[in-house]
């Protein structure tokens, strides 16, 4: 036999052994239907051992929470998923992540009642108050007609009067139906709110912190640790959401409502996107 039909047969050993190691490795990895009925499995666990054995509840929180992070990164974007993934965070204490997937679940769902009552729950254990600008409260006020009104109600009035206003000018120029101006009006006033409201909304979206706090730390005026003094008199704590600006030599620079800007370690924050 010659050394090259000798390589031959190597190579073909090799990636025969490669391709059965990786098929036994995919039949060995449950798909994702399955993990999540594991993982809600192990939350329900945690919640009926929570007055009786905390430790063990602990564990079974932890592990749900694992299994469904592994399901979100693996593409899996879904409101629901990640409450579930923030509810199982926040019973094992850790609020900044909780926090992260509460965000990403309203960006998915903004309707969501309990993606709100969630968000509501995790910023009250927060426990740290941070000062705020007029202008910023202004632009939280702008989208609280969501806590009132469904999106979707807005949503579909807006469509429905510029749909029903377009109808009616056409009638009275093209067929001189005699559609009051009370209506055009009334149809007009209606539709210019609606779409003002979503208008609203979008601008508060676009205008949301995009990053969290996941651990405790204190913000500096500059990016480095025993040089510069502190931007804030109060330590920034997990769950405290800020806006991150710029990141240099694993420092990243933020800031607070009030306009305050301030470094922390990269490593203390995680961003509300998907793909951070």
């Amino acid at each position: 036999m010659t050394i090259a039909k000798l390589h031959l047969i190597i190579v073909c050993v090799l990636i025969t052994l490669i391709g059965v190691s990786t098929a036994i490795a995919q039949t060995d990895l449950p798909d994702n239907e399955t993990l999540l009925a594991h993982a809600n499995e192990a939350f329900d666990r945690g919640l009926a051992l929570q007055d009786t054995n905390i430790s063990s509840a602990r564990a079974q929180f932890e592990a749900a929470a694992a299994m469904y992070a592994h399901i979100a990164d693996s593409g899996i974007h879904n409101a629901d998923l990640y409450v579930n993934l923030g509810n199982a965070q926040m019973l094992i204490g850790d609020t900044g992540d909780a926090m992260v997937s509460y965000r990403r679940a309203e960006r998915l769902s903004p309707d969501s009642q309990r993606v709100r009552d969630a968000l509501e729950h995790a910023r009250s254990q927060v426990n740290v108050t941070l000062p705020t600008s007029a202008s910023s409260a202004i632009v939280s006020s702008i989208g609280s007609w969501r806590n009132v009104v469904p999106r979707w109600i807005v949503r579909s009035l807006a469509i429905g009067c510029w749909l029903w206003l377009w109808i009616a000018n056409a009638a009275r120029l093209g067929w001189k139906s005699k559609i009051g101006n009370s209506t055009i009006g009334a149809l007009a006033t209606i539709a210019i709110i609606c779409t003002g409201l979503l208008a609203a909304e979008s601008y508060v979206v676009s205008n949301q912190h995009d990053a969290v706090v996941v651990a405790a730390t204190q913000a500096l005026q500059g990016p480095a640790d025993g040089v510069y003094a502190p931007a804030f008199s109060t330590e920034l704590t997990p769950g405290v959401e800020v806006s991150a600006i710029e990141t240099r030599n694993n420092w990243t620079k933020i800031h607070i409502d009030d306009g305050t800007t301030g470094w922390v370690p990269t490593r203390t924050l995680k961003r509300i996107d998907f793909d951070a």
